[in-house]
């Protein structure tokens, strides 16, 4: 019997969140992926945290080519 065994297309994002002055990694910091959704609405599809130098990474997102990375201090002061 033949089988056909179809893979979803994944991907993941992953980076550094650094402060204003570009250098200084956030560590324990809330990180946002979402893309575009109908009427001006937002669809948020993953959170994570950063780690002690400030990485994050997001595994096993669909692909899409309008995801935006986002991540702020609870306070909004940088």
């Amino acid at each position: 019997a033949d089988v056909t065994i179809v893979l979803e297309a994944v991907g993941s994002i992953g980076g550094t969140v650094y402060r204003t002055d570009g250098t200084t990694p956030v560590p324990a910091n809330k990180v946002y992926v979402f893309y575009p959704g109908a009427g001006g609405s937002i669809q948020v599809v993953g959170t994570a945290t950063t780690d002690a130098g400030g990485r994050y990474t997001f595994g096993r997102l669909p692909l899409r080519d309008d995801y935006t990375v986002s991540s702020f201090l609870p306070d909004f002061s940088d």
